[in-house]
């Protein structure tokens, strides 16, 4: 495995970086990557020698300059809707069509469709698109006392459960390789937290955890009046994903999801004195 010292990209506008013939670098700039394909051009149409370009995933297929165990970067290294981070491989082509020698890292780049020549494969901003398409299962709320019946000061138990249908948490969703130029994407949803809300103002979380039943149950809430009230949940997803069954990376994006609602009906308990 070849390793590289990376230079991180703290804007769009600045992913910087030179080549290193000597093996040490970097991300190379959106410019470097116009001047490839125009110098490749001009020495084709000349009868000249000329380098021919091709994109690996800077992890997941072992041929990366990765560690697989900081695969996460291949996300977070790239910005906003750029990515995800490729190594950029070159071979020499001579005049007479041969090529020499084998192919050659020489950078990593977080614009992978604009490297010359280079087969087109899925960006972050595909990647994130399909996260946001994809069918989460959703979380409805049960409620103790039995029956979304309870009384007035009266400390009720609530849990959240997955629905059957959906993709909830480490559950993975693949998605249609016809809108990935033919690569596998798979995305599998992760939990970032649920918010309770009661119906009255008040909530509780965000929090990872799906509440239970008495006496254990840890999200509770008592009403101070009777009434009628919407209790739901929001559910706040991200997502990790993989090419072709490489390794996973997290998705730099999340997803809040508002579930539906269950009305619990909160009464007001008298006392009276009767006669036997």
């Amino acid at each position: 495995m070849l390793l590289m010292t990376l230079v991180v990209p703290t804007a769009e506008a600045g992913i910087n970086g030179n080549v290193n013939e000597g093996g040490a670098t970097t991300v190379v700039h959106r410019d470097q990557l116009i001047k490839w394909g125009s110098d490749q051009r001009l020495a084709m149409a000349a009868g000249g020698d000329y380098y021919i370009y091709r994109t690996v995933d800077s992890c997941g297929d072992g041929r990366g300059s990765f560690d697989p165990t900081e695969c996460y970067k291949v996300a977070l290294l790239c910005p906003g809707e750029a990515g995800p981070l490729v190594d950029i491989e070159r071979r020499l082509v001579r005049a007479d069509g041969t090529m020499e020698g084998d192919w050659t890292l020489v950078g990593r780049t977080c614009r992978p469709n604009e490297v010359p020549g280079a087969a087109k494969r899925p960006t972050m901003a595909m990647i994130i698109d399909a996260m946001h398409k994809t069918p989460w299962a959703r979380a409805r709320v049960g409620f103790q006392p039995k029956g979304n019946v309870t009384l007035v000061t009266l400390t009720n138990f609530y849990r959240a459960s997955w629905s059957a249908a959906g993709y909830g948490p480490g559950e993975v969703d693949q998605v249609d390789p016809a809108t990935m130029y033919g690569y596998r994407v798979d995305i599998r949803p992760t939990l970032i937290g649920l918010t309770y809300r009661f119906g009255d103002g008040a909530s509780y979380g965000p929090t990872r955890s799906l509440g239970g039943v008495y006496p254990d149950g840890d999200v509770r809430h008592a009403y101070a009046a009777a009434g009628k009230y919407a209790v739901s949940v929001s559910v706040q997803w991200g997502a990790d994903f993989r090419v072709n069954g490489g390794s996973w990376a997290q998705i730099p994006d999340t997803v809040t999801v508002q579930q539906p609602a269950t009305t619990v009906t909160v009464r007001t308990a008298t006392n009276r004195l009767v006669t036997r």
